[in-house]
């Protein structure tokens, strides 16, 4: 015995409790923060960013978010949305040269 709830922490490596430290979570938080604002931006022309960055330059700073971490996260969610565009166009083609008829469906089973 004696297990309980003490056993995330120590997996952890003691870094704090079963949800990690406060820096972990902050970290998390941040991560969390610039990739919605970024797909928020995505919906509206350069101009228009512009603005809304500007509106909320004074919460991006109280909140440590820079600029340089704002383009990062636009790199890596349009990647993101380039795979993702990339892996149905080949869904596209695979299921155009099944003749297009997908999974189940229309053929005669035994019987």
């Amino acid at each position: 015995g004696g297990g309980g709830g003490g056993g995330g922490a120590r997996g952890l490596a003691g870094q704090g409790t079963t949800y990690g430290t406060r820096a972990m979570f902050d970290e998390s938080q941040k991560r969390r923060r610039c990739k919605h604002l970024v797909l928020y931006l995505e919906r509206h022309d350069g101009e228009t960013q512009s603005k809304i960055l500007e509106g909320v330059k004074t919460e991006l700073a109280d909140l440590g978010i820079t600029s340089r971490e704002l383009r990062h996260w636009q790199k890596k969610e349009d990647k993101a949305i380039a795979e993702r565009e990339k892996k149905q166009q080949q869904a596209n083609l695979a299921a155009a040269a099944r003749g297009g008829g997908g999974d189940g469906g229309g053929g005669v089973g035994p019987g």
